[in-house]
């Protein structure tokens, strides 16, 4: 079964301003990561982790009343978004100091000394250190509710030519 699709005058003219609209996602994206980026900051307030799961709270925070993961903000003041015509992305600067200790904070994990037999804390020294995983990248479902408004709009935009929704 053949099917065909012929497009004359007008049509073919509101698709090629449609395709046209459509060829740079770069301010659709921007939205996106000036969204991701809200909600990411939003975790460090709320020290929740996108599935709505509290951190644990460290040790560090425990003892002098301070926020996990966030004794000199230098962890949060690196998560960064990023975005082209291609996409969007939050993140953590590659050359920022946290880089180093980021993903662990991230996905949890032990730490083991690199040099040495002992790993020296302000706690005392340890064979090994156990981190918990305390996620502040990802999506929630409200998360995802949002980018997808975003994206409707857009498209609606892009449809109707209409510069306000």
């Amino acid at each position: 079964m053949d099917i065909s699709i012929r497009l004359e005058g007008d049509a073919v003219l509101a698709l090629r301003e449609i395709a046209r609209r459509m060829s740079d996602l770069t301010p659709l994206n921007a939205e996106v990561a000036a969204s991701m980026h809200d909600q990411t900051l939003a975790r460090f307030a709320s020290e929740k982790g996108p599935d709505g799961t509290a951190w644990k709270k460290s040790a560090r925070a425990a003892e002098d009343g301070g926020k996990t993961l966030q004794q000199h903000g230098l962890l949060i003041g690196a998560i960064k978004p990023e975005y082209d015509g291609k996409e969007a992305v939050v993140g953590v600067e590659a050359t920022a100091a946290p880089a180093i200790y980021a993903r662990i904070h991230q996905l949890g994990g032990k730490i083991i000394p690199k040099v040495g037999k002992v790993l020296n804390t302000p706690f005392g020294k340890f064979a090994s250190v156990t981190m918990p995983a305390r996620p502040y990248l990802g999506f929630s479902a409200d998360d995802r509710s949002e980018i997808a408004t975003i994206l409707r709009d857009h498209l609606h935009k892009i449809l109707t030519g209409d510069p306000k929704k």
